[in-house]
């Protein structure tokens, strides 16, 4: 069996050979089952997605890529009028790769993401396997681990859920603030005041700022805090692509309410103390 999981890294850094293990091992699988299959009749017709697909995990542009043709497939198959489902899946605990590597499960944590366990999966398949409509094509997703009530219990103020505010997710968003839950990423901006009141000069204040960036560029880029070089390494050259540029361009902004352009996000020149001496003075300037 390919460890397809193992593959992973950012795009900036991937290999044509670590593209293609993931991509090879569900498109081509996946589609030579349905030519084979597509003049028989069968029951069901289930493929194991990921809800990397949807949300975008970095590091995973890949095994992502892969799944969202999974997604495509289905919906391929049921407007020929074929059965087809793509079960879109969570982290799975307790079994499999997510279970036998923490680290794995921590960083998907953090991204907000609550695990299923193996009876919640089977059910999940279950449901995938019931009768399809010929004519319907608005059921060959099934979505699992985005429940808003959950999502909203596994927000703390160290998970980032960045991938919330694309519009495809409103209306889960919307449902997770309702909830009796804590609000999505509560006591981070209390976590960067803190710090900062807490700094007694300017230095220790950019030294303070400077934490609070490498721990968020550490979390989107699953690097080791400790591989950081504050104040001679770009931020750039860590392999911050537009995606993940993005995200964090955003955190910036929520926190900081400083709206950097992606040219300056993305400078040669741009370390993280730089960076911080400027955030700290935007910070001050709207208090």
């Amino acid at each position: 069996m390919i460890n397809i999981t193992s593959q992973d890294c950012l795009f900036y850094n991937m290999t044509i050979d670590r593209w293609r293990t993931p991509i090879q091992a569900k498109v081509l699988g996946s589609r030579n089952l349905h030519e084979i299959f597509q003049s028989y009749t069968l029951d069901f017709f289930i493929m194991t997605s990921s809800v990397s697909g949807l949300i975008g995990t970095p590091g995973q542009s890949n095994y992502a890529s892969a799944n969202t043709y999974l997604d495509s497939l289905a919906r391929h198959r049921r407007s020929r009028g074929l059965p087809a489902v793509s079960l879109i899946l969570p982290p799975i605990l307790g079994v499999g790769y997510v279970s036998e590597h923490q680290e794995i499960e921590e960083m998907l944590r953090k991204r907000g993401l609550y695990g299923i366990n193996e009876d919640e999966l089977l059910a999940a398949f279950e449901v995938a396997m019931k009768p399809q409509s010929t004519g319907d094509s608005g059921s060959d997703h099934v979505v699992v681990g985005l429940d808003p009530a959950k999502l909203a219990r596994s927000a703390t103020a160290d998970t980032n859920i960045s991938w919330l505010e694309k519009s495809r997710f409103l209306t889960v968003s919307a449902m997770m603030r309702t909830s009796d839950s804590d609000q999505v990423g509560g006591g981070s901006k209390d976590n960067v005041g803190k710090r900062i009141a807490n700094a007694k000069n300017d230095e220790e204040a950019v030294v303070a700022v400077a934490g609070c960036l490498v721990s968020k560029l550490s979390e989107m880029l699953m690097i080791d805090e400790a591989g950081f070089v504050s104040q001679t390494k770009s931020i750039v050259s860590y392999g911050l692509d537009s995606m993940i540029g993005a995200d964090f361009r955003n955190w910036i902004f929520r926190e900081f309410k400083l709206d950097m352009s992606f040219q300056e996000l993305l400078s040669q020149s741009l370390t993280v103390t730089r960076l911080a001496g400027q955030l700290l003075a935007e910070y001050r300037r709207v208090l």
